[in-house]
C-alpha cells in the first residue's frame, strides 16, 4: 500500500492508525504506540467523570467499527 493511498483519502488515513499501520515491521505495534497519547489525552481530560470516558470509548469503538 502506498503512503500517497493513506493520505489521500482520510477513512484510510484514520483506518491505518495516522498511517502508523504501514511502518514496517511490525505495523500493529506501531499502530499501538500511536494510539496511546490518544488514550492519555482522553483520559487526562475525563479523569473525574467515569460516564464521560465510558461514552468516549463506546464512540470510538463505534467509529472504529465504521473506519474497518
Amino acid at each position: 500500500m502506498k503512503a500517497n493511498f493513506v493520505i489521500t483519502n482520510p477513512v484510510h488515513f484514520l483506518a491505518l492508525g495516522f498511517g502508523s499501520g504501514l511502518m514496517k515491521p511490525a505495523p500493529g505495534t506501531w499502530g499501538t504506540i500511536a494510539a496511546v497519547p490518544l488514550l492519555l489525552l482522553t483520559s487526562y481530560f475525563v479523569a473525574f467523570d467515569s460516564y464521560l470516558f465510558v461514552f468516549i470509548c463506546v464512540l470510538s469503538f463505534i467509529l472504529g467499527i465504521y473506519l474497518c
